[in-house]
């Protein structure tokens, strides 16, 4: 059961992360990782992006899933697929 839940436990960190992208209508593949490593690094942009509100883990969480999946990255999540 230990096993299980440790195998799944980061299935379960990205799919909050996703869920939490998704309620900010912010898209991974819209922008390079650079530009999402700015926003974040940027306090009127954490504002503009409503990114603030957030909890200081909950935003580097996030930062995390859209600089892995952004529009530059192996693996880029692409709107609309």
């Amino acid at each position: 059961m230990r096993i299980v839940i440790l195998f799944l436990l980061p299935l379960l960190l990205s799919a909050s992360e996703k869920d939490l992208a998704l309620e900010l209508n912010l898209f991974p593949g819209t922008k390079a990782k650079i530009q999402w490593k700015r926003i974040f690094s940027n306090e009127k942009k954490l504002q503009k992006y409503h990114l603030h509100t957030l909890s200081l883990s909950d935003r580097k969480s996030l930062e995390n899933y859209l600089v892995k999946y952004a529009a530059d990255s192996a693996q880029p999540i692409v709107p609309g697929l």
